[in-house]
């Protein structure tokens, strides 16, 4: 599936669950994804990086928060 954003929104790797999804919660994410007027939605593929590593992944709520829950070999190092 092709992400929903042409350009990769910024988030915080260590800001990951246990299972490695990363929350979209912080601010920087949320102005990132304001701008590219994305609404979050349960299933979305998404595009993001911290300028190091990038990912690819599904979007989902766990509760009550947006996290991106990677594809399997959708992470990588740049």
């Amino acid at each position: 599936m092709k992400p929903v954003n042409d350009s990769p929104v910024e988030v915080d790797f260590n800001n990951r669950d246990e299972d490695g999804a990363v929350r979209l919660h912080l601010p920087v994410t949320q102005s990132d994804l304001e701008q590219l007027h994305i609404a979050l939605a349960e299933g979305q593929c998404l595009w993001v990086t911290d300028n190091e590593v990038e990912m690819t992944g599904r979007v989902t709520l766990r509760d009550g928060i947006w996290v991106l829950v990677p594809d399997k070999g959708g992470e990588r190092e740049l």
